[in-house]
């Protein structure tokens, strides 16, 4: 399988998981003119009055033939969109509420449906490790090769600090609870 034939979520999804398919999708919004970026870590929707404060621009420059460039909105997107309503929601409150959405599953039954990622376990197949070193090795110009690298591989620094993947990582405390061994005794 050749990583070109990826859509951009599922390319993102395979270089870097949900949260880099989510920064790919805000992106992507930002692009299509549907969301802005605030100095503040906020994401607006353009639909909804006035800009946000301190607006950065996605990808400068960018325009509609530029490569990665969405106008259709895909599930991770719309579930982008959903996930900010009326005055702006933090980046980490739309990477949480899109993780579990029906867009983020598509995008990773893809994989799972191409060989790339496993049903059952969380991780990539064998495939699907060669398929992200292959594309890793040679990235893409554009939005995909931010979906490839990551916020890293962003030119303007504002908006690089702004999606850097520490910037928006949640607080999810009991989520991932600590692990107890069976049989294992216990103090009382």
């Amino acid at each position: 399988m050749r990583a070109a034939a990826l859509s951009l979520h599922e390319l993102s999804y395979l270089c870097g998981g949900a949260r880099r398919a989510v920064v790919t999708a805000v992106l992507a919004l930002c692009q299509s003119e549907q969301l802005e970026l605030g100095a503040d870590g906020r994401a607006y929707r353009v639909d909804e009055g006035p800009s946000a404060p301190g607006a950065v621009s996605a990808v400068p420059g960018a325009a509609p033939s530029a490569p990665g460039w969405s106008v259709e909105v895909d599930g991770v997107e719309q579930a982008v969109l959903e996930a900010v309503g009326a005055g702006g929601v933090e980046l980490s409150a739309i990477a949480d509420a899109v993780d579990g959405s029906r867009g983020m599953r598509q995008a990773r039954s893809m994989l799972v449906a191409r060989g790339l990622a496993r049903k059952w376990w969380p991780g990539l197949t064998g495939a699907g490790r060669r398929a992200r070193r292959e594309v890793l090795a040679n990235p893409p110009d554009g939005l995909r090769r931010i979906a490839v690298l990551g916020p890293e591989a962003i030119e303007d620094a504002q908006l690089r600090r702004t999606l850097s993947e520490s910037s928006y990582r949640p607080e999810r405390q009991g989520v991932h609870p600590t692990p107890v061994r069976r049989g294992a005794a216990s103090s009382a």
